[in-house]
């Protein structure tokens, strides 16, 4: 058995890491989502700082990789996806909306600690610098929007799954098998 490198293309369009950082996200979204639901059922101070710590750090790699995600689109080339211009067209704005939930989330965050008058760690040792002045009430705010973009995150995510669902039987050109992990046999190996 013969593995590709992470660094070749899938198919004609998307190159194995794209998978790999795909999967990162996901594992880093739901990190910080049992992160803060821990935080939200445990009693124990201590234990509820280091799960806030834990959510707080993986918005923030989640941020980065985004970020990472965003630079290196080019190179996956979603403009040719799809035969169907409709098609191409709902694709480049729903990732759009996804991309920008991913981005907005965990600055809302990062807003919400510094309105807070607390520091933002990363990886729980490395103080980021604070955004905005502390101000409670704006910090009360800065919390129901985080969660309201925290939520249509959830949301686009669920309706991504969905829409891979519909997609691979209709439409038929592989795509669902693009999210599944990056190192798969090679066709080529003998």
């Amino acid at each position: 058995m013969k593995l590709r490198s992470p660094f070749a293309f899938d198919d004609e369009l998307h190159p194995r890491w794209a998978s790999l950082l795909r999967w990162v996200t996901v594992a880093l979204l739901l990190v910080g989502f049992l992160g803060i639901l821990g935080y939200a059922v445990v009693g124990d101070h201590k234990l509820r700082g280091s799960l806030l710590t834990l959510h707080r750090s993986a918005g923030l790699a989640v941020l980065l990789v985004t970020l990472l995600r965003i630079v290196t689109l080019p190179a996956q080339r979603y403009d040719q996806a799809s035969r169907s211009r409709g098609l191409r067209i709902v694709a480049l704005a729903s990732h759009a909306v996804l991309y920008l939930a991913l981005i907005a989330t965990p600055l809302l965050g990062w807003a919400l600690t510094s309105a807070r008058g607390q520091t933002a760690l990363f990886l729980g040792a490395i103080p980021l610098p604070s955004i905005l002045q502390s101000d409670g009430a704006l910090a009360a705010e800065l919390q129901q929007v985080h969660r309201l973009v925290a939520g249509l995150l959830l949301g686009c995510i669920a309706l991504y799954a969905v829409t891979l669902g519909w997609h691979r039987p209709r439409v038929r050109d592989g795509s669902r098998w693009r999210w599944w992990l990056p190192l798969r046999r090679s066709t080529d190996s003998p």
